[in-house]
């Protein structure tokens, strides 16, 4: 547990996909009824769009030789 691998790693997490401040405003006037969107951090406050395409981007190199072996699990969640 102690010794070193020395490996490349990259990490994401759900975090990195929020909505900007600007845009979440944007959605929160434009749905007014719904007091879910008047917070980041829940359902509706994540950039799904930016989140498909990062994912399928590094899936892409992936398949292209880059060593992102753990990556390929989540392959399906983006074709």
């Amino acid at each position: 547990m102690t010794s070193k691998c020395y490996r490349k790693i990259a990490t994401l997490s759900i975090e990195d996909f929020y909505l900007t401040a600007e845009d979440q405003a944007k959605l929160r006037e434009a749905n007014p009824e719904n007091r879910l969107l008047e917070l980041h951090g829940n359902a509706g406050s994540h950039d799904v769009g930016l989140s498909v395409e990062t994912l399928s981007s590094l899936t892409k190199l992936s398949r292209e030789g880059s060593k992102l072996p753990y990556l390929l699990n989540i392959s399906s969640l983006v074709s």
